[in-house]
């Protein structure tokens, strides 16, 4: 095949190790392709017309004669044309695109700065260099230019990327080629933010070979396991600010102290690297209030209210004062909880507040936690406390007495793939409960202003397992918190959503915009009488606000694609509980296997919907002695429930969906296609007071439908077991599968013709409909008819 070159072909990226060298083969072949058509063009006089239209009109030239169109409104009509055939016949053939080696195009503000409408005083080409001024930056990305009013290109950069916000800054000057729906810029954008982030990062590449070795001198920590080495690493902490704090493999005991790290701190607590905090009290606990100001916080390492930016990395371990070396030492010496026993704690207003400190305004931010494992602390292995960008990644945090990770007004935070679990006792002032794997809540000091919720929370890819006494997962009045694709097992609650204050002198602040999505909910542990509140499995997702006012109730809930296996009390709840919240969605993907009381349970105010398609296998009886599939708890709920499938394997009857009685205006419509298995010995009510549906297409559901003869013989159905003829004109009609009762059900039958022009119908019982054909003088007559039963 020839080579057709063009400028895009022949100066596209070059090879990765030469990329501003095209071959000089392509540019001469280029080149003098030009030339041939400059060369031609002149040779014939240079005609030049303004619109395709024109030259067309114009057929007394010679054949091969050359000519320009350069101000079509349709850009691809520009170019340069050859005509074929004899002067006054034959027609003009686009042979070239304009060979112009560049195009100066203005961007006067016509447009948006994410929609840019440029002009140009000659056609743009592809074949073209197009130069292009920014008025002014972009706010969004992608960003589309129009060069004279025609299609929107999106701008991509040299390395094929749209523009990032920001990327165009006022006056910039860019180069580009217009390559099909794209604009494709020789030079990559320029940010402000790109450039700042690669300073920072270069500052901190920087201090990667300004380490500071607790171990060397002047610090000279011994590493043994025995000597106090809080000293030297307390000291090495000062030195390291700025810098990298570079602990070695070693034994670090922090017998008299804790030691702090500080702003623009990276700690690298490299593989082997142990600290050990061998510290709880030498006293009674406290009681009530829940922490004294006079108890002295014990932790692997802290940091000050206020500190910036800090990284702690490596693969190194943090070991507290109830640490053991395996799961028998642990039976024998099993985790106490006590007060102020973290294993990393950033300070805040929970610290502030047992000390008796004025409450701080300006938040920590920056912390970063990685790859490190803690274990065997009294409390949380990871406190922070009223951070702006908090980062926990990597992390192995277990044999904790209360929680993994605790974030107290934390915003803007990222929990992904750590693995938490074997948490206990829990708090020793509540019964074991405020366990948790990763909770996202405040302090309950009361003013919202100060104490504020933790806010922009994503936990997902996360392993948490053996919560005994309370929730894998976490929020108390939170803001757009993200649970997403983690796996919770053995827990009193998967994942709670919790109302963010108990009282009004707490401060009300109601969970907002939560997605639960992806995660994987499963309890294989039996039923523990010792066990949160009452010794039974609580929900696997547990979402409840305040109470139903529109000031208290919780608000943006998305439900879907959990697999829920194991969970509900026995009492009360069910795998999924829904309390105070509107504008839920509870989607299709959504499985529950093996549930206790109910799948799914919604109780005082809730407003949403159901979607299709949720699966509901097998609801375990309670000692209530019921088991639901979906059960709607209160009169002050409203949405839809969509087909669902449900499915008994047990000898006790499943209520599939029930309904409670609605108030004025509320209630649910149910959609008509549910789909019921009964796999077990027992039974399946489909609907208990399926009156309460809210006109929707379940109470007006076709049940059964036949064509009967006027001897009694079935012609054709569904849904009818038996036809018997008891008399002249009187059918008796049998279902096949009963209705709630007679007054549920309403038959409608019309005649077949004949002698016979009316036909009724009624409901004898929930099974039984008796049917009689009438002449027109209203006689009892044989005579075909058609049923037709609707009900529930």
């Amino acid at each position: 095949m020839a080579f057709s070159p063009n400028a895009e072909t022949v100066y596209a990226d070059g090879p990765f190790g030469s990329p501003l060298q095209p071959a000089k083969s392509e540019v001469r072949a280029l080149l003098t392709q030009y030339e041939t058509v400059i060369d031609a063009f002149t040779a014939n006089g240079g005609l030049i017309y303004s619109t395709l239209a024109l030259l067309n009109g114009n057929l007394n030239y010679p054949v091969n004669t050359m000519a320009w169109v350069i101000a079509d409104p349709v850009a691809a009509n520009n170019g340069v044309y050859r005509k074929g055939g004899a002067a006054g016949v034959g027609s003009w053939v686009r042979m070239a695109d304009l060979p112009y080696s560049f195009i100066i195009a203005s961007d006067a503000g016509a447009g948006t700065p994410n929609a840019i409408q440029a002009t140009t005083s000659i056609p743009v080409s592809g074949s073209a260099l197009v130069w292009m001024n920014v008025y002014e930056e972009n706010t969004a990305s992608p960003v589309t230019v129009s060069f004279n009013g025609g299609s929107a290109l999106t701008i991509k950069t040299n390395t094929g990327n749209d523009i990032a916000a920001g990327g165009l800054s006022t006056g910039m000057i860019v180069l580009g080629i217009v390559s099909d729906s794209t604009f494709r810029i020789m030079n990559d954008q320029v940010s402000s933010a790109i450039v700042a982030q690669a300073e920072y990062w270069a500052n901190v590449a920087e201090s990667f070979v300004q380490n500071v070795n607790p171990m060397a001198s002047p610090f000279s920590a011994v590493g043994d396991g025995v000597a106090d080495d809080y000293p030297a690493v307390e000291a090495a902490c000062r030195a390291a600010e700025g810098k990298t704090l570079f602990i070695p493999a070693g034994t670090y005991r922090m017998a008299s102290g804790t030691p702090r790290i500080g702003s623009n701190t990276i700690v690298v607590l490299s593989q082997g690297a142990v600290i050990v905090q061998p510290n709880y009290f030498s006293y009674n606990r406290p009681i009530d209030p829940y922490v004294k100001g006079d108890v002295a916080d014990w932790n692997g390492f802290y940091m000050n209210v206020g500190t910036e930016n800090v990284y702690i990395l490596g693969g190194g371990e943090i070991r507290g004062p109830f640490w053991q070396p395996d799961v028998f030492a642990y039976n024998t010496n099993p985790v106490q909880n006590w007060p102020a026993s973290n294993g990393i704690h950033a300070r805040g207003h929970d610290y502030e507040q047992r000390k008796g400190l004025p409450l701080s305004q300006d938040p920590s931010k920056n912390i970063h936690i990685e790859n490190i494992r803690i274990e065997g602390f009294a409390e949380d292995a990871i406190q922070l406390d009223q951070v702006d960008d908090a980062y926990c990644s990597g992390n192995i945090l277990s044999r904790c007495g209360r929680g993994g990770i605790r974030l107290y007004g934390v915003v803007n935070g990222w929990m992904d793939k750590n693995d938490i679990g074997h948490l206990y006792p829990g708090d020793y002032l509540n019964n074991g409960n405020r366990m948790y794997g990763i909770t996202a809540t405040r302090c309950y000091l009361g003013d919202l202003s100060i104490d504020r919720a933790s806010e922009n929370i994503w936990m997902r890819d996360n392993t948490v397992y053996d919560v005994p006494y309370w929730k894998c997962l976490d929020t108390h009045g939170g803001v757009n918190i993200r649970f997403l694709n983690n796996k919770c097992y053995n827990s009193h609650i998967g994942i709670g959503i919790d109302k963010g204050g108990f009282t009004v002198e707490d401060g009300i602040a109601p969970p907002t915009n939560m997605w639960v999505i992806g995660n994987r909910i499963l309890r294989t542990a039996p039923d523990n009488p010792a066990e949160g509140d009452n010794g039974q499995a609580g929900g696997a997702i547990f979402a409840v606000a305040h109470d139903q006012t529109d000031v208290h109730v919780g608000r943006g809930l998305v439900i879907d694609d959990n697999i829920c296996v194991g969970w509900g009390e026995d009492t009360r709840f069910g795998a999924l509980v829904v309390s105070n919240f509107i504008g839920v969605q509870i989607g299709g993907k959504n499985q529950f296997n093996n549930s206790r009381r109910s799948a799914i349970c919604i109780r005082e105010r809730f407003e949403g919907d159901i979607a299709d398609g949720i699966i509901i296998d097998d609801v375990r009886r309670s000692s209530l002695g019921v088991q639901d599939g979906i059960a709607v708890e209160t009169a002050n709920a409203v949405g839809r429930i969509g087909a669902a499938t449900f499915i008994n394997r047990q000898s006790t009857a499943l209520r599939a969906v029930f309904l409670s009685n609605p108030s004025a205006g509320m209630g649910f419509k149910l959609a008509a296609d549910h789909v019921f298995r009964q796999l077990g010995s027992g039974t399946i009510t489909k609907v208990v007071n399926a009156n309460n549906d809210q006109l929707g297409p379940w109470t007006q559901q076709l049940r059964a439908a036949a064509r009967i003869n006027s001897d009694g013989t079935i012609s054709g159905s569904r849904g009818v077991a038996s036809v018997t003829k008891t008399a002249t004109g009187t059918y008796t009609v049998v279902l096949s599968e009963p209705l709630l009762a007679a007054s549920s059900s309403w038959p409608i039958a019309s005649s077949r013709g004949g002698s016979t022009p009316v036909a009724q119908a009624d409901s004898v019982d929930a099974s039984t409909i008796t049917v009689l054909t009438k002449n027109a003088s209203g006689a009892l007559t044989d005579g075909g008819f058609v049923l037709h039963v609707f009900g529930y």
